[in-house]
């Protein structure tokens, strides 16, 4: 049995963080395809990418779900409990918006711009 941890470490949120975009990606991968194989049989137009799109936004609401579910597993697992298992995956929802966006603007600095 694990021993509940007396506060959250910044190793367990990065590893709850890798772990959420896994299960993001997962999740994402699974829920469009299937939503893709489900769009035909609802009658979702395939007029200007609608089935795409469905499938998408399909894979994207159950991407959510496999984040949740992967950032809580590695939390649970490594001891958190109660109210830092919400911290937690906040935070590490956060690193991944702070680290996204310090990628951007690095790509973006990188990037020849014309003097006007």
């Amino acid at each position: 049995m694990v021993e509940p941890a007396k506060k959250l470490k910044f190793s367990t949120i990065i590893i709850a963080a890798i772990a959420g975009l896994v299960g993001f990606g997962v999740f994402l991968f699974i829920g469009a395809l299937i939503a893709s194989f489900a769009a035909g049989p609802l009658h979702v137009s395939p007029m200007e990418g609608g089935r795409g799109v469905f499938a998408m936004l399909i894979g994207m609401l159950v991407g959510v779900i496999g984040f949740v579910g992967a950032v809580w597993l590695v939390l649970r697992r490594c001891g958190v409990r109660g109210v830092r298992v919400a911290v937690g995956g906040i935070a590490a929802f956060i690193l991944i918006i702070v680290s996204a966006a310090s990628a951007v603007g690095i790509w973006y600095s990188m990037q020849p711009h014309v003097p006007s």
